[in-house]
């Protein structure tokens, strides 16, 4: 959490998985001008979600993985600097391809973060490339979860179906979003946050 000068005298504030905050800007209250709120400190308990992996052990890692298979560290160390929960983004790649770089989907998604080849060109990167791909799918990640307030499930489902979709879902069946999903994207959300 983090807290704020306020109106009064402090608030307590969501922050989303890459630190930025729920905040408001400039207001008039009461006839008094406010400047919005100032940052003032965060207060951070470290889980198991947000710690380090702790060595060759694997805590916090899905079970069958450990560090030492491939591109799994790259995965946990991305997800960190990214700033979202490592566990969940290691789970996620190893439900995209179970961290296969040479994976190919069905609909033509690409590599071990399956990015679709024209995804990858707007973004500027081969996706056959592991360490870039896990880079940039670490980025989109961070970046839906803020785009979705912090709301993990709606960021993967975005990664899975896209952000279309998942707008259209919440506009049709409102908290029941994930039911107006495909199968796929309810059974991709359940795994990776099971």
């Amino acid at each position: 959490m983090a807290q704020a000068n306020a109106v009064g005298s402090t608030a307590t504030l969501a922050v989303y998985p890459n630190y930025a905050i729920q905040s408001w800007g400039p207001a008039t209250i009461g006839g008094i001008a406010y400047g919005g709120e100032t940052v003032l400190g965060y207060l951070h308990a470290m889980t198991s979600e947000l710690a380090s992996p702790g060595g060759s052990q694997g805590q916090g890692l899905p079970s069958g993985l450990s560090f030492s298979m491939p591109y799994v560290q790259d995965a946990w160390n991305d997800a960190t600097s990214a700033g979202i929960a490592p566990r969940l983004f290691v789970k996620q790649i190893q439900r995209e391809s179970n961290f296969n770089p040479a994976a190919v989907s069905p609909a033509g998604a690409i590599g071990i973060a399956q990015f679709m080849p024209a995804t990858a060109a707007g973004l500027g990167f081969d996706p056959h490339d592991p360490q870039v791909s896990l880079r940039q799918a670490a980025f989109v990640m961070a970046q839906k979860v803020t785009l979705y307030h912090g709301d993990y499930s709606q960021a993967l489902a975005a990664y899975n179906a896209g952000d279309g979709a998942v707008a259209s879902a919440r506009t049709r069946c409102g908290m029941a979003w994930l039911s107006c999903l495909p199968r796929e994207t309810q059974d991709y959300v359940a795994a990776i946050l099971s």
